[in-house]
């Protein structure tokens, strides 16, 4: 058997403590933490939940936790969109808007910051990066991503940030808030204030419904 100094006792035992909580949090169940005080508070009125099918199902496909659905009439615009929440946070940033475009067309994404009145919301805005006619219809999409109470820029950043409050409190959903209008290209800006429009609701919405009260 071998003896332990006392010197070095202590910290052995606050070292096994430690090794000890992850593994009893998720034992006792709260692998998967809550987030929100009012989670069902998330979805806009005029939502439906999942299933979904067509255009939105494809959109929504990847997705594990409380999906939804619907649309809105934005500035007069008919807005659709679907929100989605995940314990696998993958799923719901890698590519989302990939449902919205058909025949070889691909997207690319940057995010800018729209403002909300405090420090921005980083909104992921998607283009189409193939040349379409004047007369085409194109999706003006972009979302907003949500993980840990905050918008998240750069969801593998907050993943990394976060993964210390994880071990020990247990994994926490991400959820998206995508939204888009199909319009001609000579009224991609205006249909683009109105995305915005209904994203900035939608943080505020969240906000509402897992800020601490």
């Amino acid at each position: 058997m071998v003896g332990v100094s006392r010197r070095y006792a202590v910290h052995l035992a606050l070292l096994s403590l430690l090794i000890a909580v992850p593994t009893l949090v998720h034992w006792s169940g709260r692998y998967e933490a809550r987030d929100c005080r009012q989670p069902e508070a998330l979805y806009p009125a005029s939502s439906r939940m999942a299933p979904m099918r067509g255009e939105l199902g494809k959109v929504g496909e990847h997705a594990d936790r409380g999906r939804a659905a619907g649309r809105d009439r934005v500035d007069g615009f008919e807005v659709e969109y679907v929100v989605n929440r995940s314990f696998h946070p993958r799923r719901v940033y890698h590519k989302p808007a990939r449902g919205l475009v058909t025949g070889g067309q691909s997207l690319v994404t940057e995010v800018e910051l729209a403002d909300d009145g405090g420090e921005g919301l980083p909104i992921h805005w998607v283009h189409i990066e193939k040349t379409v006619g004047s007369n085409q219809r194109i999706p003006v999409a972009g979302y907003v991503l949500m993980y840990d109470g905050r918008p998240v820029r750069d969801p593998i950043r907050a993943q990394l940030l976060s993964a210390p409050k994880q071990t020990v409190l247990g994994r926490l959903p991400m959820t998206i808030y995508l939204a888009w209008a199909r319009v001609v290209p000579s009224r991609a800006d205006e249909a683009r204030r109105a995305v915005e429009s209904w994203l900035l609701e939608s943080a505020r919405t969240y906000h509402a419904a897992c800020d601490p009260g």
